[in-house]
């Protein structure tokens, strides 16, 4: 399924109206931005080896990365990685670099970046290392033991690699944190507890992510990953760097035009299960290939597995090449050995389109070798916390229905500081106020439970003044629909006529559920009340939520959220606050 955004509505006659995309902080790289890295790799450097991480992005958008002599401003052909709202996003490249030393990234979306050089190519007359492939051995998954790292654990990872490996090419994927987080990868000997200064990928939730990474060994051939937060960790060597055999492999780099994208005709979204040969252009003799393979727009979350086509089999793999979610866009770097004919095969798991881009090809008579360097990060363009946007709310009552429990619950988001009302505190309320009930809607009234009406007369009468977060509707237009009392624009008077000119931040509505009483049809007429009666109010605005909102942040009902779609949820709703109060 794809994501079809809940209709756009009318915002030029409205403007009493914040139309809020959902972006987080000010990015400091705006969109269509080209950002100049400075690395310190020698003369000799034709690319380097980047880690690059996509921070708090505006929405949906992609990173090219590329010398800043060839790489030009707007829309791009291929890419280096993809972001969605304020995630934490990394993907490995190899990007080529000027004679300085310094390439550029093009970011189509706002977004801040990060950069952690890992190593860099250059010719073989300068010594480095070649590569050897491998067969793509899993050698960790702690999902079958011994446990789950904890916050802040060292986990030491048996590579099974031969005497003689400087480093690995490890896929390391991060699946079941229950928030956001990183891994550093290093040498045991070198890596020391504590926070990381450079990362290795980054997770934001339950949900699987990969990303590929060049991993110096110990001299018994293990490394050691430290995690950030508690999260499982399932690690898939696929090849290693040594400084002679054989059999090993030299590189170079490729400018060939996109070899594989499934959502441009006559190709077709990837059915479940489905293996899908791709003729990448390498040139001859090219025994593998480095590319950047782009899942997008997944029924389900699941996994690809990539390989040369006459070894890959269809079915379910024992090993991946990346993971997707739902209804996005996720990049992950591969080396895939190929068939004589320079073409290979992916597997995936449930249908998604593919994008793939090819980056270089190792081969026996390669010109470039490979030269691993002590992680550094090279690029951070996140502002300091104390320029970040505030709200000029000192206090904030949060009056929600079932769609804002998850963002209270320690059970959906462990940390306090992730909870909403952390996220207020985030953005300069100094007194946020919850009051939160499922199923709780602005007339009706359960057994037990006050209504959202009775909860704001209340605090009124109390004598509070302040600003206001109303995440209502969802209870109210179903109870609408099954021909309960008074009607949409009542109920939104009824509120905004009680808090007297109070600031108010209303949260419109997103429902997927294809009809019922709780259907999106019928969030869409709630939606399209709310903006027939802000402009009586002066003190209303909408925080759009349905154009930020990603379907895979849904849950199975297609009403509520995940623990990651709450955790976003509770973040965007607090930068929206931000937006529209600002401080």
């Amino acid at each position: 399924m794809r994501w079809t955004a809940v209709a756009a509505l009318a915002v030029a006659a409205i403007s009493p109206v914040l139309w809020s995309t959902g972006a987080g902080p000010v990015s400091a790289v705006a969109a269509g931005g080209v950002t100049a890295v400075q690395t310190a790799v020698g003369p000799s450097a034709t690319a380097v080896l980047a880690n690059l991480t996509m921070v708090s992005g505006t929405g949906n958008g992609y990173i090219t990365a590329d010398r800043c002599s060839t790489l030009r401003a707007g829309p791009q052909t291929r890419s280096n990685g993809n972001f969605v709202a304020r995630a934490t996003v990394a993907n490995l490249s190899v990007v080529p670099v000027d004679p300085d030393g310094r390439f550029c990234i093009a970011n189509s979306a706002a977004v801040d970046l990060l950069a952690d050089i890992q190593g860099y190519i250059a010719p073989a007359a300068a010594g480095g290392l070649l590569y050897q492939p491998g067969t793509g051995e899993r050698v960790l998954d702690t999902r079958v033991g011994p446990s789950t790292p904890a916050a802040g654990a060292i986990v030491r990872v048996p590579a099974h690699v031969p005497p003689g490996t400087a480093a690995v090419l490890a896929n390391i994927t991060m699946v079941g944190a229950s928030g956001s987080g990183y891994v550093t990868a290093d040498a045991c000997a070198v890596l020391q507890p504590g926070g990381q200064t450079r990362s290795n990928g980054n997770f934001a939730g339950p949900a699987a992510v990969s990303d590929l990474g060049v991993v110096p060994v110990d001299a018994d051939g293990s490394f050691c990953i430290y995690v950030q937060r508690a999260v499982d960790l399932v690690v898939d060597v696929e090849g290693t760097f040594v400084s002679a055999s054989p059999t090993a492999l030299a590189f170079d780099t490729l400018a060939v035009p996109r070899a594989l994208d499934t959502r441009v005709a006559p190709a077709a979204t990837l059915a479940p299960d489905t293996v899908t040969r791709v003729v990448t252009g390498a040139p001859a003799g090219t025994a593998a290939v480095l590319t950047n393979i782009t899942m997008v727009d997944g029924a389900e979350p699941g996994y690809i597995t990539a390989g040369a086509c006459s070894t890959l089999q269809p079915g379910a793999q024992t090993r991946s090449n990346g993971n997707f979610v739902r209804d996005q866009a996720v990049s992950n770097l591969s080396v895939v050995q190929v068939d004589a004919d320079g073409a290979f095969c992916i597997y995936n798991q449930h249908a998604v389109d593919l994008t793939v881009d090819v980056q270089g090809a190792f081969s026996a008579t390669g010109s470039q070798h490979f030269f691993p360097v002590t992680s550094s990060r090279v690029l951070d363009t996140r502002p300091p916390t104390s320029s970040l946007p505030k709200t000029s709310c000192s206090s904030v009552v949060h009056i929600g229905d079932s769609t804002s429990v998850g963002m209270i619950s320690p059970t959906y988001i462990t940390d306090p500081a992730l909870r909403i009302d952390g996220q207020y505190r985030r953005v300069g309320v100094a007194d946020p106020i919850m009051e939160i009930s499922g199923a709780r809607s602005i007339v009706e009234t359960l057994p037990g439970q006050i209504n959202a009406y009775d909860t704001a007369l209340a605090l009124k009468r109390a004598g509070y003044h302040g600003c206001w977060v109303f995440a209502l509707g969802t209870t109210d237009t179903a109870n609408i629909a099954a021909g309960s009392g008074p009607g949409r624009a009542v109920r939104i008077d009824k509120m905004m006529d009680l808090v007297a000119g109070d600031p108010v931040m209303w949260v419109n509505l997103r429902s997927l559920v294809a009809d019922g009483p709780w259907s999106a049809a019928n969030a869409q007429l709630w939606n399209n009340a709310l903006v027939q009666e802000a402009p009586k109010y002066a003190n209303m605005r909408i925080y759009d939520w349905a154009s930020a909102v990603h379907t895979s942040w849904f849950a199975g009902d297609r009403l509520h959220f995940t623990v990651e779609g709450y955790t976003f949820r509770a973040a965007l709703i607090a930068d929206a606050l931000a937006a529209t109060y600002p401080g």
